[in-house]
């Protein structure tokens, strides 16, 4: 999976057995909300998309590239999520502070933040790749 910010995409892709790419085609396209960013995936295989751009949440996509669920956040800049914690159950996701004004960032106190969400899911052991 990648995003394509600037088009609002994402894409999914073929894992080969040498560790390429191929097959790239729209895993979703045009989600109203902000501009897609980091992702991770949980261990039911939905993608977990960050909304950057004043998205202000993240967005769990099914498999199917339908979206499950939204859960909004503090912040308009969420940049990367990942599930941590002992039994993977947490979903971490960061926010960004740059290019926001002083005024902003007065009145938005959780803007560049760390967020700990219990999301109800677990997240996948990290994999390693040749």
């Amino acid at each position: 999976m990648t995003a394509d910010t600037k088009a609002n995409t994402l894409y999914a892709f073929d894992l080969q057995r040498d560790d390429s790419l191929a097959s790239r085609r729209v895993f979703h396209s045009g989600f109203p909300r902000g501009l897609p960013d980091g992702s991770c995936v949980d261990a039911d295989g939905f993608l977990w998309n960050c909304r950057v751009a004043g998205g202000a949440c993240v967005v769990r996509f099914a498999p199917d590239g339908q979206v499950d669920r939204i859960v909004d956040l503090p912040c308009s800049w969420p940049t990367s999520c990942a599930f941590g914690g002992p039994d993977l159950g947490t979903l971490f996701v960061s926010s960004a502070r740059f290019t926001m004004t002083a005024e902003h960032l007065a009145s938005n106190p959780w803007e560049g933040a760390l967020f700990a969400l219990e999301v109800g899911v677990k997240g996948l052991p990290p994999t390693m790749f040749g």
